[in-house]
């Protein structure tokens, strides 16, 4: 899908685009993005540090 806004819109979408490219490092440092580790590395995880899971959603959850 390809939205074209008019020109009116550019600047201030540039505007912004860049005050959230600066904001960026900032918000991940308060808020850091969640670790997804592979099922290998839960599976060690779980066993090794006796932890429990939650899944979310319902997607399988192979173990072979």
């Amino acid at each position: 899908m390809n939205f074209r806004y008019g020109k009116f819109f550019h600047y201030p979408r540039q505007i912004i685009k860049r005050i959230l490219s600066a904001l960026y490092p900032v918000i991940i440092k308060i808020w850091p993005l969640p670790k997804v580790m592979s099922i290998e590395e839960t599976i060690d995880l779980i066993l090794s540090e006796k932890k429990s899971i939650a899944r979310f959603g319902d997607s399988e959850f192979y173990i072979s």
